[in-house]
């Protein structure tokens, strides 16, 4: 049974609002090529049967993140690539924080390493949340690469961290735009003779996932003709005209921004025998779908640095910023094995790309290998 934990705060209420409206634990084996169908399908907690290269472009002026499979040995030599939170604050309160205090993260991918030709890859696009940024959730972007993915996503400066670390509210939403203008682009970089995804991509399996407001992106876009499936992570949406392609809905029980009892009856009033799934994570906050949490933790995480350093974070921020981060919440590290696999093995399963379900798609298997960190898994 699905119940409302704690009651939400006032503005806790307003961004649920918000986000409705705008719009490791070692595992896997690793071996293979990840293209073969496989009956169970593996254990997709782990590292794939790729590393992830990542590289960015700009489209209709707005930046685009892309993660990509690479053959295991295209990333000798090179450093993993890493994002620095600066990078998002406002020129003016940039430099307040010096080099030695940065909040860098380091990421499981190497930038503009050579892409696979084993074959083509089908794509994932991702939009990030309110108060987000296109690289908020690189720990499964990734691990998506790695298990055959091209992932891409861009920022949406509309609702980002940037316009609300400068005291901006967002006004206008146009990320399913953006997140289509990010397609197109992959298209057009397949088609480049010569371009480094030439030729690897696989349009006819495109799935729209994203998270907190980014997860309503996905809904909204999972309607355009030629989107297979689709995604969402703590996450609302209108349950209008809902998208009749397989559904993942993910959601923790410590959520008090979005609600995981508001996911359960999202889920249930999605259409049936489509191939929908949800997974709910035992204590897991807002945050749990996010790098944000691990970021800078060793000085108390990117709202303590901050605020060391003299930077005004508004209210919303501190909201959005430590659900998820708090001592009761479950650590994002524990959260993460499960969001990789339930997303990879829907992905899979959906795409053709595993024969069969498998015990770590049903309770039984969910409980045998995450415990009572999984808190409810259903599937329709």
């Amino acid at each position: 049974m699905v119940t409302k934990l704690g009651a939400t705060r006032v503005l806790g209420l307003t961004l649920a609002v918000l986000l409705a409206g705008c719009g490791g634990d070692g595992g896997g084996d690793g071996a293979g090529d990840g293209g073969d169908t496989t009956q169970p399908p593996r254990d997709y907690t782990g590292h794939g049967p790729f590393v992830a290269g990542v590289t960015t472009y700009t489209v209709n002026g707005n930046l685009v993140e892309v993660w990509y499979p690479a053959d295991k040995g295209a990333e000798a030599g090179k450093p993993k690539d890493s994002y620095d939170m600066r990078d998002w604050l406002p020129d003016a309160e940039r430099s307040k924080i010096p080099d030695a205090d940065a909040p860098r993260y380091p990421t499981d991918a190497y930038r503009d390493i050579v892409a696979s030709r084993v074959r083509r890859f089908p794509v994932v696009l991702f939009s990030h949340g309110l108060g987000g940024y296109r690289l908020q959730s690189t720990f499964l972007m990734t691990s998506l690469a790695e298990w055959g993915f091209v992932v891409a996503s861009p920022e949406h400066a509309g609702r980002g961290l940037k316009l609300l670390i400068g005291g901006m509210f967002p006004s206008a939403d146009d990320s399913p735009a953006q997140l289509r203008d990010a397609l197109a682009h992959l298209r057009s970089e397949d088609a480049r003779a010569g371009g480094p995804l030439e030729g690897r991509m696989d349009f006819a399996h495109i799935a729209a996932t994203g998270h907190s407001a980014g997860g309503a992106t996905a809904y909204n876009v999972a309607k355009d003709p030629g989107i297979t499936l689709w995604a969402q992570y703590a996450a609302g949406n209108g349950n209008t005209d809902a998208p009749a392609v397989p559904a993942l809905v993910m959601g923790g029980t410590g959520d008090e921004i979005a609600n995981i009892g508001t996911a359960m009856d999202n889920f249930a009033k999605l259409p049936e025998g489509v191939g929908k799934r949800f997974v709910g994570i035992k204590d897991a906050g807002h945050l749990a779908f996010a790098d944000i949490c691990a970021i800078g933790r060793d000085q108390g995480g990117v709202l303590k640095i901050a605020a060391d350093h003299g930077i005004m974070v508004p209210q919303i921020l501190i909201t959005l910023g430590s659900d998820g981060c708090r001592p009761e919440d479950l650590p994002v590290e524990m959260a993460w094995p499960l969001i990789r696999h339930y997303t990879i093995a829907h992905l899979r399963l959906a795409f053709g790309l595993d024969a069969a379900p498998g015990l770590l798609l049903d309770d039984a298997g969910g409980v045998a290998k995450f415990g009572d960190r999984l808190f409810m898994y259903k599937h329709e």
